[in-house]
């Protein structure tokens, strides 16, 4: 993403099993793997995690720098019945970094965003905590990116 523009993501997700399991969902300068080895991985990233080993009861909002976190409780469970409209946005001057679910915006992160020279990408991945098999239903992503406020 490039600071000073606004740049918004949009995923459609719901998980088959919210037991033993580590979901994140948003934007990592790491990949998959790395990203999803760790509750709290020291890479840069806007994403929203759900993650029973780190005793998440909802979404949680997290932004990471690289050397730190910022987590947020959205109050919103995971659900494997219904998909949430997940939504990511950074604002247009790059100060912080909005967070919706289902167009309810639950979080805002102003603290440890991305670095500016990270180079994010997409990820949509869960790992199981157990030996169970686990899936992410992703129905759609939509990104945006633009310097009109």
């Amino acid at each position: 993403y490039t600071f000073g523009s606004r740049f918004m993501a949009i995923m459609a997700v719901r998980l088959t099993d919210i037991t033993s399991i580590r979901a994140w969902i948003g934007y990592t300068n790491a990949t998959g793997l790395q990203q999803l080895g760790s509750a709290t991985p020291a890479f840069s990233y806007a994403a929203f995690r759900f993650d029973t080993g780190a005793g998440d009861a909802n979404w949680q909002a997290i932004c990471g720098n690289g050397a730190s976190q910022t987590i947020a409780n959205t109050s919103v469970a995971p659900s494997t019945t219904v998909t949430n409209i997940l939504r990511i946005q950074w604002a247009l001057d790059a100060t912080s970094v909005l967070f919706y679910i289902n167009n309810v915006l639950v979080a805002t992160a102003v603290a440890t965003l991305p670095a500016q020279s990270a180079a994010l990408r997409q990820i949509n991945s869960i790992q199981t905590l157990n030996t169970a098999q686990k899936f992410v239903v992703v129905s759609h992503i939509k990104t945006r990116m633009s310097s009109i406020a």
